[in-house]
């Protein structure tokens, strides 16, 4: 590779260093920077005290065991969303200003390909390091876990670049149609593979499931390519387990930049359009939301009825939601298909009669998920609308309607996805009914309290969550805090339903439809106060000194 590019491969880890450490020189930048070690302590601290004190223990093997008939099937969902979607274009994706300097400078094709794998080097290993430390009790050996996880991120890159390079050399047409077949292949030999796990299964629990993924040979043979890179992460003795194995999965990674080096594709102008839409996505991202995508022409044939107008709220409402449908679509298809995934899961398994309850188990806590997901991720009400604030700020329109309007979009977007999903449970397990229509009933006042929380401490403390560049350090930090207070705010405000529904029992007699009513009822009192803050927030918000960079 030209010394000119090692060189800039070293100015930008330099520059990486003094972007992570930029805010320490204050007070506020330093406690911050404590703030976040301190919690990223607080994650890995007790999983190592765990690991050393349960070490050889037989409950630490079987967790490992288990781990490790799974994890092949984590490397093989990775991989195929690396290979069948557009993810894996992150793979050569380059920045603005590297397509500008080093696209126009007399270097190879080739030596462009080593500076990009080399300049992800150190993330690899940070994120190898981090992911081993959090994993530790899964793991029968700390190096074994680390070399591995580093060795199985780079197959993946490799992996994602190898499609993408491949994609350059076909013709698009039939480039497109071979993935369409391959990926057939796959979801039928997938569908084989867990039509025999669900035929062995009867209500035994894990032990049964992990002997009847074990025993199926459809599901071996599919997920053989990733087992070498799961021995390594899971090889017990440093010698001959770990150094096999990781020789082999390192073998396989050498392969993988063999072809890749090999095909010498013209990748440059792909790469170039390619970077500019990732920007744009990136742009996209900074305003606001983590999963936002961009509204395509068949997102843009969505039309809503205009609704009435509601003092103004009305069509507030209305853009937020067709807002929300046009540009996150993909996320809700995803969705869906987990939870139809789940749903035949469930009916195949056929657990008896718990079914009611791992039904509802699965059904609530997946809804529960999904309001703290999008709330965070999405760019719904004013977290997306940051850069259009001071449009906000010149409509007509009081600062509590203006606020209705901004929240009721994602809201009822967000509970008409989570009907559809508990229904969706139902009917896998009909005797589920109570515990469904209960959480139906709560799915519109939380997920109003969690994105109207959202949207107050945004609103108070605006920071960009994710501004999709490299990693900061005190971005981190901030979006930690932001959590951290979002979830001290949540305790009190579902404590205190629970404790009031509670209490009524205790007047009235203990009763489930006493509980759930009381508790229902108190939720929906607590918003009207915290829209008002939202409200209170929005109108201080000053768009000129507190905007976020």
């Amino acid at each position: 590779m030209n010394p000119a590019l090692f060189k800039l491969l070293w100015l930008s880890t330099k520059a990486a260093f003094r972007r992570a450490l930029r805010g320490v020189r204050t007070v506020r930048g330093a406690l911050l920077v404590l703030f976040t070690l301190g919690f990223l302590a607080l994650m890995l601290v007790p999983q190592v005290i765990t690991a050393i004190t349960m070490s050889g223990r037989p409950e630490m093997a079987r967790i490992a065991e288990t781990s490790e008939l799974f994890a092949p099937f984590g490397l093989l969902l990775i991989a195929l969303l690396l290979v069948f979607t557009a993810a894996g274009e992150r793979a050569i994706y380059f920045t603005p200003a590297e397509v500008d300097l080093l696209f126009s400078a007399p270097f190879a094709r080739r030596e462009l390909l080593l500076y990009k794998l080399e300049k992800g080097t150190l993330g690899l290993v940070a994120t190898s390091l981090f992911m081993s430390l959090m994993m530790l009790n899964n793991f029968r050996s700390w190096l074994s876990g680390f070399v591995g996880i580093l060795l199985s991120l780079a197959m993946l890159r490799l992996l994602a670049m190898t499609t993408a390079m491949a994609g350059q050399i076909v013709a698009e047409s039939l480039y497109n149609r071979a993935r369409r077949l391959l990926l057939g292949v796959v979801l039928l030999l997938l569908l084989m593979g867990l039509a025999q796990v669900a035929r062995r299964v009867q209500g035994g629990g894990i032990a049964e499931l992990v002997a009847s993924v074990r025993d199926s040979g459809t599901l071996q043979v599919l997920v053989a390519p990733f087992r070498v890179f799961t021995r390594t992460i899971f090889a017990g003795a440093w010698f001959p387990d770990l150094a096999g194995w990781a020789a082999a999965s390192l073998a396989i990674n050498l392969g993988l930049l063999t072809v890749i080096l090999k095909m010498d594709a013209n990748y440059l102008e792909s790469a170039a359009a390619i970077s500019q839409r990732l920007y744009e996505q990136l742009r996209r991202i900074k305003q606001g939301g983590g999963l936002a995508m961009p509204a395509s022409s068949r997102g843009l044939r969505i039309h809503l009825p205009h609704p009435p107008w509601l003092g103004g709220a009305g069509p507030v409402a209305w853009r937020q939601l067709l807002l929300a449908i046009r540009t996150s679509r993909h996320v809700f298809f995803a969705t869906m298909g987990l939870a139809v995934v789940f749903f035949t899961v469930l009916v195949a398994a056929d657990p008896g009669p718990d079914s009611a309850g791992l039904a509802s188990g699965m059904g609530i806590g997946m809804t529960a998920y999904l309001t703290f997901l999008f709330a965070m991720q999405l760019p719904w009400a004013f977290r997306g609308d940051l850069d259009h604030m001071d449009v906000l700020k010149t409509l007509p329109l009081h600062p509590m309607v203006l606020a209705v309007g901004e929240l009721a979009g994602g809201v009822l977007l967000l509970t008409l996805i989570q009907v559809v999903i508990l229904a969706l449970f139902t009917a896998a397990a009909p005797a589920s009914i109570p515990a469904m229509l209960a959480a139906a009933a709560f799915a519109l006042p939380f997920n109003g309290m969690i994105l109207g929380l959202n949207n107050l401490l945004f609103l108070i403390y605006p920071v960009r969550l994710m501004t999709g560049t490299a990693f900061d350090f005190q971005t981190f930090g901030r979006s930690l805090l932001f959590f951290s207070l979002l979830f001290l705010l949540l305790i009190p405000l579902f404590g205190i339903p629970a404790g009031i529904g509670g209490l009524a029992c205790l007047l009235i007699g203990f009763s489930w439809p006493v509980f759930a009513l009381t508790a229902w009822l108190v939720l929906v009192a607590e918003l009207l106060p915290v829209v008002i803050l939202v409200a209170w927030a929005f109108q201080r918000f000053d768009p000129s000194t507190q905007m976020p960079a």
